[in-house]
């Protein structure tokens, strides 16, 4: 079986390895990850608009501590898809922003439930086509937005500085301009990253658009001029053991975890995509748990790591059984909220995912109020991966 956990630079590498040298001799930096930054129920006086703004804040404060270069958001920014909460989301990206941290965003499916969004994603977030970060426009006003309980207790942080530029070499796929959706790529130091958006401009968040952009997906990453490193974001899981719906669209009829026959092209198509060019990482949220599995294609010939983001919000979820016969699982942990540190250097990647148990917080799943989650953060698990080396798993 072809897979990127054990790739040695070897002749398959040698383009990659020469292409990109000068990056690969790169200093050792690291980005974050956020997920599902969602807040339902009531408004505790701290979450406006159904937007989780007190824990996002609190993880800034983390990624700001930790020296990160930039953030990635793998979808459902909000609860309630709507102009007023996804541009208070917006601003609440403004720590990162006067801390020089880039914040690059993808939807989720609560996203895309406002067919629009697509539309004022693109808007708000000028840095998806650009890389033009803290640069949210003049008509977002937090006053104009967010309730003066909010405003009082937990408002977004005021502009600093100037519009900072980061990252080159932006592309989106022709599924933009005919979905209105936001799938795009750009590289920065030694990493090329791509953001898979799925939606459509319907509100129907089950279809799925990534069949149209596996041609797009694969310039992407079997380009020579590509950096060292690649890594994969979307939304949805790839094979799951909690929701009958993926990046590949929903599975009617089909249990969580099984696969849908009418799938298997695409599924192992983007697979394969994502193995032949060293892609270790494949990204995601949705499912409110953390979760490391190695997914293989149904033709089972090819793998890669699926990184199922902790949650963000103040919903929790569990998974369910059947799993899928795809998936194999390396770590696996619930009711925490939390974030992800991936340090590049040179070759080796680290992911390290840090956790607040909120159990005791939770009332139905749900937590009614914003835990505190400054000084309570742990390390819960870490792998690692090497273009040179075999790869190094926590035990299990």
């Amino acid at each position: 079986m072809n897979s990127p956990s054990f790739i040695k630079c070897t002749a398959a590498l040698v383009l990659f390895c020469a292409a990109s040298l000068s990056n690969a001799l790169a200093d050792s930096w690291s980005f974050g990850v956020i997920a599902d930054t969602q807040w339902t129920g009531p408004d505790d006086g701290k979450n406006p608009n159904t937007v989780a703004a007190d824990i996002i804040r609190q993880i800034d404060q983390e990624f700001i501590a930790k020296g990160v270069r930039l953030v990635v958001a793998v979808g459902d920014t909000v609860d309630k898809s709507s102009k007023t909460s996804t541009d208070t989301r917006a601003l609440y990206a403004q720590d990162l922003y006067n801390a020089g941290i880039a914040f690059y965003p993808l939807r989720g499916n609560h996203d895309a439930a406002w067919p629009e969004s697509g539309t004022e994603f693109a808007h708000i977030y000028p840095q998806i086509g650009t890389g033009a970060n803290n640069n949210t426009p003049s008509d977002i006003i937090a006053t104009n937005l967010i309730p003066a309980t909010d405003m009082k207790a937990n408002p977004p942080a005021v502009k600093k500085g100037q519009s900072f530029i980061l990252g080159v070499n932006f592309s989106a796929p022709a599924t933009n301009a005919i979905y209105k959706s936001v799938s795009y790529s750009f590289d920065y130091n030694n990493v090329r990253f791509v953001l898979l958006d799925q939606f459509d401009h319907s509100g129907n968040t089950n279809n799925s658009t990534i069949a149209e952009q596996v041609d797009w997906i694969s310039s992407r990453l079997a380009d020579p001029k590509r950096p060292q490193h690649a890594f994969v974001f979307g939304h949805k899981t790839l094979f799951d053991g909690t929701r009958a719906d993926t990046l590949f669209g929903a599975r009617a009829g089909s249990a969580p975890g099984d696969a849908n026959p009418t799938q298997d092209l695409t599924q192992n198509t983007f697979i394969a995509t994502l193995a032949q060019n060293h892609v270790h990482y494949y990204i995601c949220g949705h499912n409110h748990y953390h979760s490391e599995c190695v997914i293989t294609g149904s033709d089972a010939t090819q793998s890669v790591h699926q990184i199922i983001s902790a949650s963000d919000s103040n919903k929790f979820y569990s998974r369910k059984i059947p799993l899928s016969d795809h998936s194999k699982t390396i770590s696996l942990d619930c009711n925490k909220i939390g974030y992800y540190l991936y340090t590049v250097d040179g070759s080796h990647v680290t992911m390290d995912y840090y956790g607040v148990d909120v159990s005791a917080d939770l009332a139905k799943s749900h937590a009614p109020t914003t835990p505190q989650l400054t000084g309570r953060w742990k390390k819960i698990f870490t792998s690692s991966y090497s273009l040179e080396e075999t790869e190094k798993q926590p035990a299990l």
